[in-house]
């Protein structure tokens, strides 16, 4: 048999996925049709609060952009010193 890979979730959403199903687990029993929707929904659930492994791009870091609408020399020298 072929181990199936069960994704990190993000802290704190597990019962967000288990919820829908052990509801699909239920409405399967009394209305497939629903059962079949939970299911889908708890899929959706596990692929939206999953939590890869992830890896910076490259050497160093640059900070988001600050919610400024004007550009200056003095933002482009703080945003140029951001980087590293």
């Amino acid at each position: 048999m072929i181990p199936l890979p069960i994704p990190d979730l993000a802290p704190g959403s597990e019962g967000r996925v288990a919820v829908p199903l052990v509801l699909a687990a239920a409405a399967f029993v009394v209305f497939p049709p629903l059962g079949l929707a939970l299911l889908a929904v708890a899929a959706f659930s596990v692929y939206f609060y999953r939590d890869p492994e992830r890896e910076p791009a490259g050497e160093g870091w640059c900070r988001p952009r600050t919610a400024t609408s004007r550009w200056s020399a003095r933002t482009a020298t703080a945003s140029a010193s951001a980087c590293s």
